[in-house]
């Protein structure tokens, strides 16, 4: 499993001085710093699923997921690496390999050794291993027009 550990050099290590029960406080990411999200895709949404799940891989999508679900609620959420691992059914380890995906691909942020900055909506797909997914785009459209007949009143 210790191939999992992302070390402090990758920026998502969340062991700090390697106490699994010490708290690390996550917030909002403000879109204005972190860059351009696609409007009304929330993490969890079947366009968040097709774009990025493939992206970070499995662990990484659902702890992104159970950050953002959290922070919908809070502006903050002030846990371990231990109460995020738990529910997701991983070890600390792969949750820290996980957190350390999100930051590898702008989704979460260090700001400080105990602070941490999450997206908590989707930003453009980046390019995916393989070939185009077109479900991606399709899901994307879908999303909008449902946004559009909401806003109609239909």
């Amino acid at each position: 499993m210790g191939r999992h550990r992302v070390t402090a050099a990758h920026e998502g290590d969340l062991h700090g001085s390697g106490d699994q029960a010490s708290s690390v406080t996550f917030g909002h990411w403000p879109t204005w710093e972190a860059g351009p999200e696609v409007p009304g895709h929330e993490v969890d949404s079947d366009f968040g699923r097709a774009a990025w799940r493939p992206v970070v891989g499995d662990a990484a999508f659902e702890l992104w997921v159970a950050i953002a679900r959290r922070l919908a609620i809070s502006d903050r959420l002030v846990c371990s690496l231990h109460e995020l691992a738990g529910p997701l059914g991983v070890d600390d380890d792969v949750a820290s390999w996980a957190l350390g995906q999100l930051v590898r691909y702008g989704l979460a942020r260090r700001v400080d050794d105990q602070h941490w900055v999450v997206r908590s909506s989707c930003p453009p797909p980046v390019e995916q291993p393989g070939p185009p997914d077109k479900r991606v785009a399709v899901l994307h459209y879908e999303e909008l027009a449902r946004q559009a007949a909401r806003h109609r009143g239909d």
